[in-house]
């Protein structure tokens, strides 16, 4: 276990610019030349006399689209479409250009997904962009009104993707999918959570930018909290994460719920972290309250070059039921507007993941 350094520094850091969702008209260009050169255009599939600004239902056209054509080009404004209806079939391929978009007709749904991908394998898209009825929504209850769900799938990668303004939460992964890559994500004023991370094998999130999530608990940028015991949380990688104004937590992993009398592996790493002005920068709680079998949960948790403006981190490990997961902390960057800080945190970092602290502790 490597010790944690905490280095306390005196002025701003911008967020990476390449951490977020931007159109890049010379990469679509060229899928347009190369990849999609004979694919079908979704804006044949539409009715006479389509409007192009996104006040018209065209589910059906849409869905019909889909039905007849995997590799699919979409026009250049948004489509209006009715949520839980739209699924993804394997060996599909979407090109979304520089307006594209799919707009959610706003619901009274506790429960909805505006984009499916579900038992499904083989799927690329590329340029992405959902936006969700959260602020039209018929009704204030529930929180499951997600953007993208993704379950059970397998071999999926999205390159660009912006998902706003859900009810719930901009991405949802879960049921076991595997093999998962997205690239280049932004998510903004998401009422649950940005990105729920709840079951994966083999997922990879590079370049993600999370803004202003909150409006229903948990309130975080990225939540990695399994459902249950049945969850597996294997080779879980977040690669240039920023998160910004989240109400609760930028980013929390929350493992307390995969306790069972079976051992649970599990094995994610964070590789570059920045928080700006969440109320928590990153959130950790590894059992819970209650009595329970934590000591089956193993593997590793490696947390590289983070860095933290202006709010505290908080660990929950409840030490008098111990886990077994081993932590790497590497360097941890606290950037403050005071210089009346406290140096010798560092090892208490590493102490009370490593099962040997405090039952809480808060680092500001």
């Amino acid at each position: 276990m490597k010790s944690a350094s905490i280095i306390f520094l005196l002025i701003n850091i911008s967020f990476h610019s390449q951490a977020q969702y931007i159109f890049d008209q010379a990469k679509y260009d060229s899928l347009l030349i190369h990849k999609f050169k004979n694919s079908s255009r979704v804006i044949d599939y539409l009715p006479k006399g389509f409007v192009e600004d996104g006040s018209v239902d065209y589910t059906d056209f849409l869905l019909e689209a889909i039905k007849n054509d995997s590799c699919l080009i979409f026009p250049d404004f948004p489509l209006l479409i009715q949520v839980s209806k739209v699924r993804i079939k394997s060996n599909t391929s979407w090109l979304f250009n520089k307006n594209s978009q799919l707009i959610a007709v706003p619901n009274d749904r506790s429960a909805y997904r505006l984009l499916t991908i579900d038992s499904v394998s083989d799927v690329e898209l590329f340029n992405l962009v959902l936006i969700g009825d959260r602020d039209e929504h018929f009704s204030s209850v529930g929180q499951w009104g997600n953007g993208l769900s993704i379950k059970r799938a397998d071999n999926i990668k999205i390159i660009g993707l912006r998902a706003d303004s859900f009810f719930g939460d901009g991405i949802y992964i879960g049921s076991d999918s595997k093999n998962i890559y997205l690239k280049n994500i932004s998510l903004d004023r998401n009422r649950r959570n940005g990105i729920s991370i709840i079951s994966a094998v083999n997922l990879v999130l590079e370049n993600i930018l999370v803004s202003n999530t909150g409006g229903h608990n948990p309130q975080s940028g990225i939540d990695i909290e399994p459902n249950n015991h049945s969850d597996r949380l294997v080779n879980i990688k977040l690669i240039n994460v920023v998160t910004k104004n989240s109400v609760n937590h930028g980013l929390i992993i929350s493992l307390g719920n995969l306790a069972s009398s079976k051992i649970n592996e599990i094995d994610i790493s964070v590789i570059g972290h920045q928080d700006y002005h969440s109320k928590i920068a990153l959130g950790i709680s590894l059992s819970r309250s209650k009595p329970g079998p934590y000591e089956n949960i193993r593997g590793n948790i490696s947390l590289e070059k983070l860095t933290y403006f202006d709010n505290p981190i908080f660990i929950k490990n409840y030490t008098r039921f111990p886990h077994k997961v081993i932590f790497d902390v590497g360097t941890l960057n606290f950037l403050k507007r005071s210089d009346n800080v406290n140096m010798s945190l560092a090892s208490e970092v590493s102490d009370i993941l490593n099962r040997t602290g405090r039952d809480k502790m808060e680092i500001k």
